[in-house]
């Protein structure tokens, strides 16, 4: 019985994010962007990590803010590090980053796993595209990075992936940062 339920829950989940993934796509749904403060963002996330397993957390100490939706921006998070966890093997680590880099607030997931194949990457945020190949639910249907593309996109920022050193991978996300002194005064 609880297998089943776990099944239907995934069911629904999925169904959810391909609704959501087709709304953000049409401009049907509406985000609320407010200056927020990444670091707490990502805090947040990571106490909703399905996996029970310990992210190493990095910050460069800069107060970084960006106009954001913190659900939105919540559930990509969390998206990425459950991901991080569920391919990229036994004993993988993960590492989410948060730094400003010139104008933008950039958020890194990394881990050292068994990575992104090359070919792999530059399809991987498309709606229904798997590395694997087969679809299950232990892996997924490639609806939730689609649906992360989606929802950095109608953040005004951009989402990617590149290896890790010396193996896995590095999701990388920039938002426009808001400027600290500018909103003081």
């Amino acid at each position: 019985v609880q297998d089943i339920y776990q099944d239907a829950q995934w069911l629904v989940n999925l169904v959810e994010h391909v609704l959501s993934v087709t709304r953000m796509e049409d401009g049907r749904l509406s985000i609320n962007l407010t200056p927020q403060i990444i670091d707490e963002i990502v805090d947040e996330a990571l106490t909703h990590v399905m996996s029970k397993k310990t992210v190493k957390r990095e910050s460069d100490g800069e107060l970084l803010i960006a106009r954001a939706d913190a659900q939105l921006l919540t559930q990509v998070i969390v998206n990425l590090v459950n991901n991080a966890y569920g391919h990229g093997g036994e004993n993988v680590n993960v590492c989410v980053r948060t730094y400003k880099e010139g104008d933008f607030a950039v958020i890194q997931v990394a881990d050292d796993g068994v990575g992104v194949p090359d070919e792999a990457k530059q399809k991987i945020f498309d709606l229904f595209y798997t590395t694997d190949g087969t679809g299950d639910s232990r892996k997924g249907l490639g609806v939730g990075l689609a649906l992360c593309r989606s929802i950095i996109r109608a953040h005004g920022g951009t989402i990617d992936v590149t290896d890790a050193s010396p193996h896995g991978a590095v999701f990388t996300i920039r938002l426009a940062a808001v400027n600290v002194e500018a909103q003081e005064g």
